[in-house]
């Protein structure tokens, strides 16, 4: 796992210190992982999405993943993902250096600390380049563990076909 140093932005400190169930081996994501990625995330958002959308909604957001633009993703943004034990448990993208487009852990390995590590080398390498604001559109079940983290609601946001839609909530994190 990436340790930082006591001297970066307190909220980064605060993650290299943390104490987390599962420690995992935070690697870029290659092409080859997409298949596993997605299979994943449809797998979590059935189980773990469902107690906060319906049917309904969880179909349109998994009929809204598209594979070539996440291949783009892979090739274009800071994609990475975690790994226990050979097996890919969680995935993270960061987008234009701020803006995180993906957060997804495996059902099986939920509340265990792997989205806080993943999260954390996202804003690691945002301060990195220069960020000191970062973005998300966060859903229902995912907007508690962004406010944990400091992230605050500026809005929801409705996405949808007219028929069915999404609720989630654009959400910013400010450092110093």
């Amino acid at each position: 796992m990436q340790r930082f140093t006591s001297n970066e932005h307190p909220l980064i400190a605060h993650y290299s210190i943390m104490k987390t169930k599962c420690d995992v081996d935070i690697q870029g994501m290659k092409e080859s992982d997409l298949d596993t990625a997605i299979l994943m995330l449809k797998e979590t958002v059935k189980k773990v999405n469902r107690a906060d959308y319906s049917q309904g909604e969880i179909a349109l957001w998994l009929h809204r993943v598209n594979k070539d633009k996440w291949l783009h993703r892979i090739n274009h943004d800071f994609f990475i993902k975690a790994v226990d034990a050979n097996r890919m448990v969680g995935f993270a993208s960061l987008k234009g250096g701020n803006y995180i487009d993906l957060l997804y852990v495996d059902a099986d390995y939920q509340r265990q600390g792997i989205a806080s590590q993943l999260l954390h080398s996202m804003i690691k390498k945002g301060v990195h380049d220069g960020k000191k604001v970062f973005q998300t559109h966060a859903s229902k079940t995912a907007k508690p563990f962004f406010t944990n983290k400091g992230f605050r609601t500026v809005k929801s946001n409705t996405v949808g076909d007219g028929v069915i839609n999404l609720t989630n909530y654009l959400m910013e994190l400010k450092l110093g």
